[in-house]
């Protein structure tokens, strides 16, 4: 239990918690361009979220909790990283990772914003928001045409 509360207070600090239904589930936070060329290898076809997130920035922090709202209405927490209907959901921190960040910019031609969310499937963007345009909704409705 001491374990777990550590563990849990330094995800929150480290801005990698999102809430499922009252549970604290670990985002999986994409650090390196070998992880992402992973991520994108095991989920090309199916399709993956990727929010870019600055961990300095409040209109970041919004979008943060805005990405919550999304993840817990599509998710539970015995399903954390999404099921066939939703595609699973990774974390870029831009300051902390900015080789991770500045490769997917260059990779899909989206221009680098922040916060940024991205629908990545078959190899290209088919959706990005930034700032005030990342709204749980939006997300839905984003994935429920590109699925």
């Amino acid at each position: 239990m001491v374990l777990f509360s550590i563990l849990r207070n330094l995800a929150r600090a480290l801005g990698a918690v999102l809430l499922i239904g009252g549970e604290e589930v670990l985002l999986e936070e994409i650090k390196s361009v070998d992880a992402l060329e992973q991520v994108l290898e095991e989920h090309g076809e199916s399709g993956a979220l990727l929010f870019k997130h600055s961990t300095a920035c409040p209109i970041s922090l919004g979008a943060h909790r805005e990405v919550q709202r999304y993840w817990v209405s599509v998710t539970d927490a015995e399903q954390p990283q999404g099921d066939s209907a939703h595609p699973p959901l990774y974390l870029v921190k831009v300051i902390e990772s900015r080789p991770v960040s500045n490769d997917i910019a260059d990779r899909f031609g989206v221009q680098h914003q922040s916060p940024q969310m991205l629908f990545i499937r078959d190899g290209q963007s088919v959706w990005d928001a930034s700032h005030g345009a990342i709204i749980a909704e939006t997300i839905k409705k984003a994935v429920a045409e590109h699925m």
